[in-house]
């Protein structure tokens, strides 16, 4: 469980307070949450690995399914019925999603004769922030309030854990793909940190699987993670150049002087200079390895352009 801000360390705690004390809990969260995840904690703590986590995703599962496997828990058959006369964790995700007589059943079965004491229900809840409407779960699922409510904080509240959850993210990117580490740019990390994330860990999982696709050599830039209109120019970059350069040439006629020369030199040095400052966080050393140029020249370049007193702290371009 990633993160150090104060919603992170209240959710540890939560966790840790349940215990072999509490025989149901629920977890509340919105869309996107890693509910799997906390739901593992939980079990880890009790019944623990000598006993299975059996995990209903109600939202997913086709209705047929899950009435099958709901009357093999209420029969003590199959692998439900073990479960619940040997211990076990069942972990029931969009709860929500539950018909109420099939909420109602879980319900009994849990405080039901037949219940191993080693038997635990972690009943998760989503919530879905763009819908004014929500599903809820029945009292009974709840046991009238007595079961322990966990509340998963969203990652807006959390966004000093973001940047080191996003680079264990990528780093399991890199290991499921067998390619190379690549780490955000300070840029890149200030941008996701910044952000709203409505669809919580699943979204970020989303844009960073994107932006390490699109990314090249070790690091995730700015552009990597940003969405953009319209589909990445393919081709190099004389190509780009080249397609930009081709009007401004046609335009200069027969025999006529014209500053283009240095005018393309300023028009392109200018904005490279900025966005090499920005994905380095404002700090001219590292940018001026990243352009491969001697930190004095990089110096005196930013103040002939009037970059110069804008690279210190947090670096924004006009």
């Amino acid at each position: 469980l990633a993160g150090e801000s104060a919603p992170a360390e209240r959710l540890r705690k939560a966790l840790k307070r349940a215990g072999p004390k509490h025989r149901a809990v629920f977890l509340t969260g919105e869309k996107g949450s890693n509910f799997i995840l906390h739901a593992r904690a939980i079990h880890a703590q009790f019944p623990g690995a000598r006993h299975p986590l059996l995990h209903w995703e109600a939202a997913r599962q086709r209705p047929s399914a899950l009435k099958r496997a709901l009357a093999r828990l209420v029969e003590n058959k199959g692998e439900e019925g073990e479960l619940l006369r040997q211990g076990g964790s069942l972990f029931v995700e969009d709860a929500q999603a539950l018909p109420a007589e099939f909420q109602d059943l879980l319900a009994a079965a849990l405080t039901g004769e037949e219940a191993s004491r080693d038997f635990r229900l972690i009943v998760g809840q989503t919530h879905d922030p763009e819908r004014l409407i929500q599903d809820e779960v029945s009292p009974p699922l709840r046991l009238e309030g007595k079961a322990l409510t966990i509340r998963l904080p969203p990652l807006r509240e959390r966004r000093k854990d973001i940047p080191g959850l996003a680079g264990a993210i990528l780093d399991e990117f890199a290991g499921r793909v067998g390619q190379e580490r690549r780490l955000l740019t300070p840029a890149a990390q200030e941008w996701i940190s910044s952000q709203p994330w409505w669809g919580n860990e699943a979204q970020l999982e989303v844009a960073l699987w994107r932006a390490y696709l699109l990314a090249d050599g070790s690091s995730v830039s700015l552009d990597d993670v940003q969405p953009t209109s319209g589909p990445r120019r393919g081709g190099g970059m004389e190509d780009f150049f080249r397609e930009r350069l081709a009007s401004a040439v046609a335009s200069l006629g027969d025999g006529g002087e014209s500053d283009l020369y240095a005018h393309t030199l300023r028009s392109v040095e200018r904005p490279l200079l900025e966005l090499v400052l920005r994905e380095s966080g404002g700090n001219q050393l590292r940018a001026a390895r990243l352009l491969g140029m001697n930190r004095n020249t990089f110096r005196r370049r930013l103040q002939d352009l009037g970059l110069a007193g804008r690279s210190r702290g947090r670096f924004r371009p006009r």
